[in-house]
């Protein structure tokens, strides 16, 4: 499977009024015309979401997988021999009424934002959605308690070749100015060196999310994320008993 070339964006990410998980966060191009760059299958289903929000785009972290925010599933099918029929005493579970564990999800959500440089956050549930109501930001134009959406414009950059099938960009995030030009050409020896800095692995050496590997992903890249998440067990087993 051939490596797509990964460029690096400069951009700000976006979180008051969304729903980020440790996976997944909003993110504004600075230059949009540099997406154009990436090579993908899944180009058109990535226009319709930039299309969506201003040219703010869900980014997909890659190498991890993280507890859901607000995520529940779906009901299931009925199988077809079942249907229309009815039991005296059981009854279907309601839809949404098992969630993955929250109260983990919106803390490995929160280290991620830490590293952005968020802090203070609240959230709020409205119906069906779940989603960052304030949040304290220490950097970018706009700083202090924000509760409207967009104001925030947190500084970062990422690094990317590829879009997943659902139109999120493939991304190793990061805080602040990367000092590159923004547009550069990263090669996977570079990035390997860059990759400890990045929110993904940092993440991932603290135990707070999984590693997940797509396919293409460089064996480089790979070694580098698998020992993070070896090294997070260790810390972990050392631990002494009750923490």
């Amino acid at each position: 499977h051939a490596v797509m070339p990964y460029y690096l964006i400069q951009g700000t990410y976006h979180i008051v009024g969304q729903s980020p998980d440790a996976d997944s966060v909003k993110f504004r191009a600075t230059n949009p015309a540099l997406w154009s760059n990436i090579e993908t299958d899944n180009r058109a289903a990535f226009e319709r979401n930039l299309a969506t929000e201003a040219g703010v785009i869900q980014l997909r972290l890659q190498g991890i997988d993280a507890l859901e925010t607000h995520y529940s599933p779906p009901p299931l099918k009925a199988p077809d021999d079942l249907k229309d029929k009815r039991h005296p005493t059981l009854t279907e579970p309601p839809t949404g009424a098992y969630r993955q564990l929250v109260h983990m999800s919106l803390y490995s959500t929160g280290e991620l934002l830490n590293m952005l440089g968020v802090t203070g956050v609240k959230w709020r549930t409205f119906g069906k959605s779940t989603y960052i109501s304030e949040a304290q930001v220490s950097s970018g134009p706009v700083t202090g308690v924000i509760k409207t959406k967009l104001q925030d414009a947190i500084p970062g950059y990422i690094i990317c070749n590829d879009v997943e099938q659902n139109g999120r960009p493939l991304a190793w995030a990061f805080a602040g100015n990367s000092g590159l030009t923004d547009g550069s050409v990263i090669s996977t020896d570079k990035l390997a060196e860059m990759l400890e800095f990045s929110v993904n692995y940092r993440l991932l050496r603290r135990g707070m999310v999984y590693p997940l590997f797509f396919m293409g992903l460089a064996g480089k890249l790979r070694k580098k994320l698998s020992e993070a998440s070896q090294a997070s067990h260790d810390d972990a087993r050392s631990l002494p008993d009750g923490r």
